[in-house]
């Protein structure tokens, strides 16, 4: 599946509702303190038909929970590589939107990256996930 094969080639459906099926995540902390790594779920089936994430969400408690559910742009690999929020460590990250010129300076960006940071970044196609090796 790809999302050009929904999405029109052009600027104008940045402009207007996108249908955001593309896939979606969530992430919780624990309410345990002590357990500082986020836990994260994500799927690239869209968002209200996924029957295990009407699960999670019957039993899941968090003081605090990130969701996010995809539009991607045309050419944007449809993966759950791409599905946000990220994680590392005790971090999450999510983004929405998409930053000017990615592709111009994607390559600058991970250039500068530290080898483990590199190594670590969860998906190169998408320009929150670069974003989020930056930070």
């Amino acid at each position: 599946y790809d999302a050009r094969e929904r999405q029109p080639h052009t600027v104008e459906h940045l402009t207007k509702a996108n249908l955001n099926g593309d896939g979606f995540g969530v992430g919780w902390y624990s309410s345990n303190k002590d357990d500082k790594k986020p836990c994260v779920f994500t799927s690239i089936l869209p968002a209200w038909n996924n029957p295990n994430l009407a699960r999670l969400a019957e039993k899941v408690e968090s003081p605090l929970v990130f969701a996010h559910v995809r539009a991607a742009y045309p050419g944007m690999p449809v993966s759950e590589q791409n599905c946000h929020p990220f994680v590392s460590g005790k971090y999450m990250f999510m983004h929405n939107g998409n930053i000017g010129n990615f592709l111009k300076v994607r390559r600058i960006l991970l250039r500068e990256l530290r080898e483990d940071v590199y190594n670590g970044c969860q998906s190169f196609h998408s320009d929150s996930a670069v974003c989020f090796a930056v930070f």
